[in-house]
Order: C-alpha cells, then sequence, then structure tokens
C-alpha cells in the first residue's frame, strides 16, 4: 500500500511508523510531513486553518481493496460518487434519523467506513462503533450494545455471524433483547446460508426477526453498494443443476435439491442509479440465468486505481467496470457465484473452492475456517483451464496414521459430493492461512505460499499418486 500509494504526508501511529521507517528513510521523504497520532496535541486551536471547498468530481479519498484476489489497489472515489452511493443506500433501506446502528467493522473497510459511518452520518443516524478486536474476543458485547441502544440496523461479512454463531456466551445474554432490529446487511464476502439459519435459530428466542437479513453485493471500486436485497423479502437462494451449469454454462434451478447441485445466493438488485450486466469474456451481454463476468455501470464507480494507469485501463470497457467477480441474472436479481481468480477449472468442469471447503466441515479433527483450497496451474498447461486443487488444512500435530486417516475421510465425502478429489493435502500449523481484518480468506497469499513453500507446514499428501511427500 505504501508503495503504490507514494505518499507526500502521513498521519499515523507510533507502531506503524516503526514499521515503516525504513522505507520512509530510503525515500528520504521530509520529517515535517510525518504525524504521529501520540505526539499531536489535539485540543490546541488551529485558528489559522481554512476550510476547503472541493469540486464534486475531485477525489474525496483512496479506498484500498481488501486484497482478497491481489495486492490491495487504491480506488479513486470522488465527492459525488460518495454522495450518490450513501443517498441510494439509505433508499434502500428506507432510513431515517430515528435509525440506530452498531457496527464493529474497522474503519479502512469500505463496509465500516461508507456503508456504516458516512452513511449514518448523512441520514442523521446514531451510530455505535466496536472496536474490531473487541468484537472478536467479546462478541457478546455486540449483543449488549444492540440491546442498549435499540439499534435498527446492523450490517457484517459471514465472517462475523460465524463469530457469533460459535463464540456468543448465552449466559451473558440474560435480560438482552434484538426485536429492535430492523435489517441485518450481509456482504463482502461469500453468504453461507447455513450460518444464517443458525444465527437466526441461535438468536430466535431474544426476539430476533428471523426475516431481517438482506444480501447484498458491493466492492470498493463503486464505493461500497452495488445490488441490495428488497426490505419486504425472506433470505433468497437458487439450487442450480451442476451438470447443466458445466456443459451449458447455464444456472438452471433444480428444486428440490439433489446432489451435484450448487446452492448460490440473491443478492438482490441495482440500487438506485447503478446498472448492472453479465458479460462473456468476450465482451457480448449474456441473456438471463448465463454465468458470466459481472459489469457495473453508474456515477458511483472510481475515476481510476492510484498510481496505476494500466490496471485502471483494464479494468474499464466501454464505460463498464469489469468487476472480476462471475455470476448470473434472472428477472433483474443478481447471484454472485464466485471470484473469477479463484474459479478451478479442470476436466473441462467448474469448482468453487467453498465447494471443497464447506465439506471439510464435516470431518471432526477440521474446524470451521480452518481449510483453504486453491487452484495451481499445471506446468504444461498455460491456459489454466487444468488446474491442480491443492487444500490447505489447519489440524492439530498428529501420527501419520491419523493425518491418513483425515485424508480417507476427506475422499469419501469428496468423491460422493463432488465426484473429485483434491490433486495435493497440505497440513499446516494453526493460525498460518492468511485471511484480511474481515474474515476473508486472501487466495492469492495461499496460492503463493504453496507455491514458494513458505507454509510451515506438517505434512504434505500427494492424491494423485496415493503417496506422501513430506512429514514432520
Amino acid at each position: 500500500m505504501y508503495e503504490t500509494s507514494k505518499p507526500r504526508f502521513i498521519l499515523c501511529y507510533e507502531d506503524v511508523y516503526r514499521s515503516l521507517q525504513e522505507k520512509i528513510l530510503k525515500d528520504k521523504m521530509d520529517q515535517d510531513n510525518i504525524f504521529i497520532h501520540e505526539q499531536i496535541d489535539y485540543y490546541t486551536d488551529h485558528h489559522d486553518f481554512i476550510p476547503y471547498d472541493p469540486l464534486p468530481i475531485e477525489c474525496a479519498f483512496i479506498q484500498y481493496t481488501s486484497g482478497t484476489t491481489g495486492l490491495p489497489k487504491g480506488a479513486m472515489l470522488s465527492h459525488q460518487a460518495l454522495i450518490n452511493n450513501i443517498i441510494a443506500i439509505g433508499q434502500s433501506i428506507a432510513l431515517t434519523h430515528n435509525d440506530v446502528a452498531v457496527s464493529w467493522l474497522p474503519l479502512y473497510h469500505d463496509m465500516g467506513l461508507i456503508g456504516n459511518f458516512l452513511t449514518s452520518l448523512y441520514w442523521g443516524c446514531t451510530i455505535c462503533l466496536i472496536p474490531t478486536e473487541y468484537f472478536v474476543m467479546q462478541p457478546t458485547t455486540f449483543f449488549k450494545v444492540i440491546f442498549e441502544y435499540g439499534a435498527t440496523v446492523i450490517n457484517s461479512p459471514n465472517f462475523g455471524y460465524v463469530i457469533c454463531n460459535k463464540y456468543v456466551n448465552q449466559k451473558k445474554m440474560s435480560g438482552v433483547r434484538l426485536d429492535t432490529l430492523r435489517f441485518s446487511l450481509i456482504g463482502s464476502d461469500h453468504i453461507e446460508f447455513n450460518d444464517m439459519q443458525e444465527f437466526n435459530e441461535k438468536f430466535a428466542d431474544y426476539g430476533l426477526n428471523t426475516d431481517i437479513f438482506l444480501p447484498v453485493y458491493g466492492l470498493a471500486e463503486s464505493c461500497v453498494a452495488v445490488t441490495f436485497s428488497e426490505t419486504c423479502s425472506r433470505l433468497k437462494y437458487d439450487v442450480i443443476n451442476w451438470e447443466r451449469l458445466n456443459r451449458e454454462g447455464r444456472a438452471v434451478s433444480a428444486f428440490p435439491a439433489k446432489r451435484q447441485t450448487l446452492r448460490v445466493i440473491s443478492v438482490g438488485r441495482p440500487i438506485s442509479g447503478q446498472q448492472v450486466k453479465i458479460c462473456a469474456p468476450g465482451g457480448e451481454d449474456l441473456p438471463d440465468e448465463m454465468l458470466g463476468e459481472i459489469c457495473i455501470k453508474s456515477t458511483m464507480l472510481m475515476s481510476g486505481y492510484h498510481n496505476l494507469p494500466v490496471d485502471t485501463g483494464r479494468a474499464f470497457r466501454d464505460g463498464w467496470f469489469l468487476t472480476g467477480d462471475l455470476g448470473y441474472m434472472r428477472d433483474g436479481i443478481l447471484y454472485f457465484f464466485e471470484r473469477r481468480r479463484d474459479m478451478i477449472r479442470r476436466g473441462g468442469r467448474i469448482y468453487r473452492p467453498k465447494d471443497f471447503e464447506h465439506y471439510c466441515w464435516r470431518v471432526p479433527d477440521i474446524k470451521r475456517g480452518r481449510s483453504a483450497v486453491v487452484g495451481l496451474d499445471c506446468g504444461d498447461q498455460l491456459d489454466g483451464e487444468n488446474q491442480l486443487v491443492c487444500l490447505l488444512i489447519e489440524t492439530g500435530t498428529f501420527y501419520m496414521e491419523k493425518y491418513m486417516e483425515i485424508i480417507e475421510q476427506l475422499n469419501m465425502i469428496y468423491l460422493d459430493e463432488l465426484g473429485e478429489v483434491p490433486d495435493f493435502v497440505h497440513v499446516v500449523a494453526r493460525g498460518s492461512i492468511p485471511s484480511t481484518s474481515s474474515g476473508k480468506l486472501q487466495r492469492y497469499k495461499c496460492r503463493r505460499k504453496v507455491l514458494d513453500g513458505s507454509f510451515d507446514t506438517n505434512f504434505i499428501y500427494n492424491n494423485r499418486k496415493k503417496e506422501v511427500v513430506f512429514y514432520k
């Protein structure tokens, strides 16, 4: 981030300054342009301060992407784009000054800064902020704040609801009520239907309205919000025929759900001012139910990536922003499928990493969120159409026999559900699978660490050759 932004001024905490000090000295940056939070007197009157009146098209700030599929990029967002997005968000859920929002998301996250903080300021809502690390350590506090302030709106990636499901101490929830909540927005990452069901069941006794979930889709390049689910509808999902998706590229409904089907969550309709379409790799528009790249166009888009003109040029085509995400439309509603870079292709079929990861949780020794799947291009397959599947799992340290037992369990499940097994299984040390501060897996880092061998690895198994590659 420091390298791409090339800052002229820095305002940061002392520990951040220490981590950047070597680079700052190398760049010979003027020390008078560096402001360390702990050393600033914020209480001194600054009579010489002159407010700046910007033009609507000027850059308000640079919002960095989360870095799940590659290095973070700085999206330059104008004042007008931000205002347009914030107005559309408020209109989508009918925000008023009577609403109260509670958020644990960091303010450098687009959902935390724009979706929560700035939107609440614009619409005159009350907002209660909880430090991210405090929420992760004490998620019960989140619900106590909701109750104390009568919160009406919360939002979070799927990761946040998983934490609540796993770690909220219901013994400490005595007297807490959640009746005031109108909406719980969920986005920023894959949405797991089962997690939403578990959340509803766990907190139903506290007055939680089971219809509060609103799946949304957005990205930093469009400020934050692109589509919102309708406020009067239940959580919607589609079950599609996997074989027809692979054969025709079409998402055909397959109710009731059977084996060899995929569940895809609806993320709603475009908010006011947003246009969404699905495009083929060649750029042609695709009809309903055809899987392709999600493309968006609006007055809420970034002006470009900061100091990255080549990446900016690649990201736009005829005024449309190419999101790099795959999805399909049906009756004006968007269904998010997967990030294009994360898709795994082999033998003429496509797989989502989450489909492999989801079944890991059936094995008792593999905990939720302790696995990741990445596709690796074969040496003789430069087109990426026949990738190796590498499964990373975090477990305890076991004897070889135990590792083999885990792999046998996984293989039985995968063959039964997917008809495919991972080519390689890497057992790595706990806490070594990289993720963002909002809980999203950083697959590009996983892929890089597999290729350069930098994981702290306990065991590697070649599933194709049925042989142990490494054992520590």
